[in-house]
């Protein structure tokens, strides 16, 4: 055996070590903990959750369905990741902005309480809570992930981003079967501010823990003193980030998500209404959401290993597959045939299996490691146009659908079986974008 394959070898030892080593597995935990914390408060924050609380202060079903599309949109912030030098430690920013934005989470749920406060003044609060959080959280969201997926070995992304979404999901499971009984108890006495009271209260504590797991995370502070001296410039790392734009994979891969992100947001943002619309209890929608999760769960271990044995791509394309299944029973959603909306509910919630983890690991396959935040930061600042972009279109497909008395030439349809179609549409496209484009790439790892 050669001597540089003995070095490299006994290099791999050296950082298999490392990554056993206390810090590093106390940040993996840590990382799974505040994974499934963001994850709670994001559940109170969603669907018809949300709808019922913009309701509350008499907004439309399009502004909710815009509202719902600002998580996209918020990815803009991700640019910011610019900010974020690579020469300095940055754990106690991302601590920061979590706490702030959190706490703009837990303040929507105390605008009801504002009985002196007009309409428009109460929905203008609402926008801005939302949107800010959305922002702050955003901003920090790919630095975050580098941060904390650096305590892991690169080979075992996959196996380890989905157990992380397995213990979500199960705390997920839980949560939103609880919050959601909650929910229709005190809608059904006449009592919702004291619902919205404890959303707020619940979304406080679970902001203080995750703060306190954020802390656990391992940060090398010794790789910063090992940089060079050279200044690393504003000008030079937005010109890095945005050199990626030149990048052949970058650009090809982008165009996965972006795809992705205006079907999804085409119709999505305006179910959680719909669902009200079809009669059906938060409890109802919170038990068709676990069940998918359950299903989610079973499948998430298989899922991660068939990746890290093919690639992101090959797992993608059968989960894309299943989420244009979802979409077409989405379609015929209507009154009469309510069924199809709860197979549109349990197969969505069941795709997501695979799609938040490749929407970073995916894009990891074909970029360089050291642009790897400037790679997610971007894409979820253009993807996250794209969405907003694609709900604007779909608020105004819906508000003319209305306005025709749900009747699309002449024949009685609502708007989001019509947007649902064609998100159906464009996922097949996606499918086969995938089949016959990115599978050919070559992968940097």
């Amino acid at each position: 055996m050669s001597t540089i394959e003995n070095k490299s070898r006994a290099e791999d030892q050296i950082e298999e070590n490392v990554y056993n080593t206390p810090p590093y597995k106390r940040s993996r935990a840590a990382y799974n903990a505040e994974a499934l914390l963001e994850y709670l408060i994001s559940l109170t924050l969603i669907d018809s959750f949300l709808a019922v609380l913009g309701k509350s202060i008499g907004m439309s079903d399009a502004l909710l369905g815009i509202c719902g599309s600002l998580v996209s949109f918020a990815g803009l912030t991700q640019v910011f990741t610019v900010f974020f030098s690579h020469h300095k430690p940055v754990k106690r920013r991302i601590f920061t902005v979590h706490l702030i934005n959190n706490l703009m989470f837990a303040a929507l749920y105390v605008l009801p309480f504002f009985s002196g406060v007009s309409q428009t003044v109460k929905t203008v609060l609402f926008v801005a809570l939302l949107l800010s959080g959305r922002l702050l959280l955003n901003m920090v969201a790919s630095t975050k992930y580098v941060l904390a997926m650096s305590s892991v070995e690169r080979k075992k992304y996959g196996i380890f981003s989905t157990t992380k979404e397995m213990i979500s999901l199960a705390g997920g499971m839980a949560f939103e079967y609880a919050i959601g009984r909650v929910s229709d108890h005190y809608r059904e006495i006449g009592q919702e501010k004291v619902c919205f009271l404890l959303f707020a209260i619940t979304i406080i504590v679970l902001t203080a823990l995750h703060a306190v797991s954020i802390g656990f995370f391992h940060e090398d502070k010794t790789k910063y003193e090992d940089m060079p001296e050279e200044e690393e410039t504003l000008g030079k790392r937005l010109g890095d980030m945005l050199g990626l734009l030149k990048n052949k994979r970058f650009v090809l891969v982008l165009a996965v998500f972006i795809t992705w992100r205006i079907a999804d947001y085409l119709s999505y943002p305006f179910m959680g209404t719909y669902a009200l619309d079809l009669a059906f209890s938060l409890t109802e929608l919170s038990i068709y959401t676990i069940i998918g999760s359950a299903i989610r769960f079973a499948i998430s271990r298989p899922v991660g290993r068939f990746a890290d044995k093919t690639s992101y791509c090959t797992m993608l394309i059968p989960i894309f597959g299943l989420v244009t299944v979802a979409f077409i029973f989405g379609a015929f959603a209507a009154p009469g045939t309510e069924w199809t909306f709860v197979v549109y509910k349990i197969a969505r919630a069941t795709a997501y299996v695979g799609i938040n983890s490749a929407t970073s690991n995916l894009m990891l396959d074909y970029v360089p490691r050291e642009k790897s935040d400037y790679a997610i930061a971007l894409n979820s600042c253009i993807i996250g146009l794209a969405g907003f972009g694609s709900t604007l279109v779909g608020s105004a497909i819906l508000s003319k659908i209305q306005e025709n008395g749900n009747t699309v030439f002449g024949t009685t349809m609502y708007a989001q079986q019509l947007l649902c179609l064609i998100s159906a549409i464009i996922t097949v496209a996606l499918v086969l974008y995938l089949a016959l484009v990115i599978r050919k790439l070559k992968r940097t790892v």
